[in-house]
């Protein structure tokens, strides 16, 4: 059985989230019932500078990650992952930096799109992740529409993902999310994707008007396809 790394606290509620993620489908879908029948997890809570509405801080946040790639690497992880949407917009400068695989929670995502047959997707996300195009441009290589939030919404969705790092999501902000996936399925969304690993604890337990792609729990699924080998 292959043992993952994860490189996590980018936030750390969301790190502990994918962590249960993973125990959840060892059970469920693969069989797992004792101990030894669970994943090796090497867990990493990296404190890097928020990259959540600027790239302000990206030289030093970036460097954290690829010295912590490093030390898990070092430390026997088969494979990596980032639980972390924003990091994956320098995947390809970590997956240079180590000869241990990463998986991307981005393609994790898109692969389910494609075949769940969308068209046209909502994506909710930090400012920066969506500014930069991270699920926009290559989900637009493969046809299909994508639908961004308004500049004012981006930044009510940057200040509810900062106060959820901070453990303190208001009621108001919750309804504030639906109601922008609301007006993203009257624009003609057939799905939305959560581009930002905090956004699932937010919506939690919540009623959504469309279909939701959770990247955080789809990573989780891709990095268990990995440990059992594809099942």
């Amino acid at each position: 059985m292959k043992t993952i790394g994860i490189l996590g606290g980018m936030g750390p509620f969301a790190s502990i989230t994918f962590y249960r993620s993973v125990i959840d489908i060892s059970g469920f879908r693969h069989g797992a019932v004792r101990n030894d029948d669970y994943p090796h997890m090497l867990i990493s809570n990296l404190p890097v500078p928020d990259l959540i509405a600027s790239r302000e801080s990206e030289d030093i946040a970036v460097r954290m990650v690829e010295e912590e790639v490093h030390r898990l690497a070092s430390a026997g992880a088969d494979f990596l992952v980032l639980t972390c949407n924003t990091m994956h917009l320098y995947l390809d400068r970590f997956r240079r930096a180590s000869s241990v695989r990463i998986l991307s929670m981005v393609d994790a995502v898109v692969e389910v799109i494609l075949r769940d047959g969308r068209r046209k997707v909502g994506i909710l996300g930090s400012a920066t992740s969506i500014q930069s195009g991270l699920y926009a441009k290559p989900l637009i290589d493969v046809g299909v529409r994508c639908l961004d939030p308004s500049s004012a919404e981006r930044d009510l969705l940057s200040a509810l993902i900062m106060n959820n790092i901070a453990g303190n999501v208001l009621r108001q902000e919750e309804r504030a999310v639906y109601a922008i996936i609301d007006r993203l399925r009257e624009r003609g969304a057939e799905a939305i994707i959560l581009g930002c690993t905090e956004l699932p604890l937010v919506l939690e337990g919540g009623r959504c008007s469309l279909p939701v792609y959770d990247s955080l729990r789809l990573l989780a699924e891709a990095a268990c396809r990995e440990i059992y080998g594809d099942k």
